[in-house]
């Protein structure tokens, strides 16, 4: 397993075979205790990871975000000039209500340049 770390492009699977993973890691920021939930601020640390199979994924993720909110996906190849990530696992606090974190929920919409 290949672990890179959070920074530049996000992940794209050039071979179908060898998918490429980007994990992000929600990190709170340290704000007043009064601010409501819902507004409270989050960084985003992406991961991608290569050379792996998906439980390594995400058992990796689990271990490395802790009590921290994470999302992990599986990077398409590239068709068209662009790419997309398809969410296996979790949720991200951005996106405001919680969706299911039972796996291979497609986002629809998002790509990976948008993350």
């Amino acid at each position: 397993m290949r672990v890179e770390q959070p920074g530049g492009p996000a992940a794209v699977t050039v071979d179908i075979l060898h998918p490429a993973y980007q994990v992000t890691i929600f990190e709170p920021l340290d704000e007043p205790a009064d601010l409501p939930h819902e507004e409270r601020s989050v960084m985003a640390n992406e991961w991608k990871i290569y050379d792996a199979e998906v439980t390594e994924v995400l058992e990796w993720a689990k271990d490395n975000a802790g009590a921290n909110q994470y999302v992990v996906e599986v990077a398409t190849p590239q068709a068209g000039g662009s790419a997309k990530l398809l969410r296996l696992f979790g949720n991200d606090p951005t996106w405001g209500e919680a969706v299911s974190d039972s796996v291979y929920q497609y986002v629809p919409g998002v790509s990976p340049d948008q993350m």
